[in-house]
């Protein structure tokens, strides 16, 4: 989100594609709905999560690091687990594919920085499953546990923390997080419950993979983040309307629009 708004390239390229796709039914001028959505997606989606002036430099060195640990993997086979996609690289393709590979700032960078990654991303988009051939490594790759360290760091510890904010009904917060400060930070129900599936994952592996994958989250900095509330701040049903509905996500952001929507 930072390459994409905080760049005038980026912002330019995707206040268009939503203004004319997803803002289509508006009757409201294209120039109007892209300025409404540049300060909507800024307030909310960087300095809404509490990502400063101060810390662009951080956040692009956090970032090109990520991409680092992923290049030293991907050049070296074509998937995160081997030589066959896997789940991980779904998911993690996934986020790639959208918030990197579209947009033509941080598309740049990884044409320039960590090209086996970029072509991962259009590898993982374009193979189907039965053409595949190849197998996973035996055990997990270093370049997982690299990841499975970044996320303790920083994703796990945000997510902890913006669990403290919804439990005690503060809309802010602030935490830093591997040498990124976020300040003022809005609280989001969305993420209590991300945090809750990725336990129920867990708690659904056989016996004897949980004994594993216990000491490897523990290893790589997972397990305490994981589990420091034990009892999340869920609403009653909020599972039923997730990940879409938007009163449930980020507050100050999606309850502006809605009540816009309602005028």
């Amino acid at each position: 989100m930072h390459y994409r708004w905080h760049y005038a390239e980026g912002a330019r390229f995707a206040s268009y594609h939503l203004a004319t796709e997803v803002m289509v039914h508006h009757p409201l001028p294209v120039w109007f709905k892209r300025r409404l959505l540049m300060h909507r997606q800024r307030s909310g989606y960087t300095t809404g999560d509490g990502i400063t002036r101060a810390d662009f430099k951080a956040v692009e060195a956090d970032v090109a690091a990520l991409w680092q640990q992923l290049e030293a993997t991907l050049s070296q086979q074509p998937f995160l687990l081997g030589a066959r996609p896997s789940l991980a690289d779904v998911g993690f393709a996934g986020s790639f594919f959208r918030h990197f590979a579209l947009d033509p700032v941080p598309l740049e960078l990884l044409r320039q920085q960590a090209p086996a990654v970029l072509q991962w991303v259009t590898h993982s988009w374009d193979t189907r499953l039965d053409t595949v051939q190849g197998e996973w490594q035996t055990g997990i790759p270093s370049g997982v546990t690299a990841l499975l360290e970044h996320m303790g760091r920083g994703y796990l510890l945000y997510l902890s923390a913006n669990v403290e904010a919804v439990r005690v009904g503060s809309k802010r917060f602030t935490v830093e997080i591997d040498g990124i400060r976020c300040e003022g930070a809005r609280y989001s129900r969305y993420r209590v419950w991300c945090l809750q599936q990725l336990r129920d994952h867990f708690e659904a592996l056989p016996a004897d993979a949980k004994t594993d994958a216990e000491a490897l989250l523990k290893s790589t900095g997972c397990w305490e983040p994981l589990w420091r509330d034990r009892d999340l701040p869920l609403l009653e049903g909020q599972e039923q309307g997730l990940p879409f509905r938007a009163d449930t996500k980020m507050v100050g952001v999606h309850d502006t629009l809605l009540r816009r929507n309602r005028k």
